[in-house]
């Protein structure tokens, strides 16, 4: 039975010294091929990493990670890789988001509870300056990691603060209605290591 030879996009030079070995070497060229790239996918179009994509999403990052190191892009799924890509952008907004929920809500909680719950603030006062303290840092990191992100602030925020009204006001005991409506702070007032709220009455 004929062994099927995998075909691989190489130089003319290096195809010209294969060609011109031995029979003993290009065997031994081959074998290497096969043990060590068997899983690629012999379609130009990547169908077989689609297919990896869609059965085993583990396999296939890690059967791309290898495609890509060795500059095979025509076997890999494209539009799954760059979905994938995409989605790691999300995640980093998604991060930002969920850290600045809590920011916003224990701001509320130390501003609303200074006028309407002295007993509730002076009890949990120190956890929830923790808190936001501990929000801030963590949103520092991923500004300082992620610049470009920097520009989605203001609408992470508002979208956050949407989050942080109601958990506050279940927190609190009190009507959504009673917690204002919108943001009372600046994006630079939220973020800022030194800016603590003043009582909401």
């Amino acid at each position: 039975m004929a062994t099927a030879m995998l075909t691989l996009p190489v130089p003319r030079e290096v195809a010209q010294t294969y060609a011109a070995s031995n029979t003993q070497i290009q065997q031994g060229i081959q074998q290497m091929i096969s043990n060590g790239l068997g899983f690629f996918s012999h379609s130009p179009s990547g169908e077989d990493n689609h297919a990896r994509y869609e059965k085993d999403f583990y396999d296939w990052t890690q059967k791309t990670a290898v495609l890509i190191r060795a500059g095979r892009w025509y076997a890999i799924d494209r539009e799954a890789l760059a979905e994938e890509v995409e989605s790691l952008g999300k995640s980093e907004q998604r991060e930002l988001s969920n850290r600045l929920s809590p920011l916003l809500e224990h701001l509320l909680k130390l501003s609303m509870a200074a006028s309407r719950f002295p007993h509730d603030l002076s009890r949990a006062e120190r956890g929830w300056r923790a808190t936001v303290k501990t929000q801030r840092l963590r949103i520092a990191q991923v500004l300082r990691d992620n610049p470009s992100l920097r520009s989605t602030v203001q609408q992470a925020l508002e979208d956050a603060y949407a989050v942080a009204r109601v958990q506050a006001a279940a927190a609190l005991d009190i009507e959504e209605d009673t917690v204002p409506e919108r943001c009372p702070w600046t994006q630079d007032e939220v973020l800022h290591a030194d800016f603590w709220p003043e009582a909401i009455p």
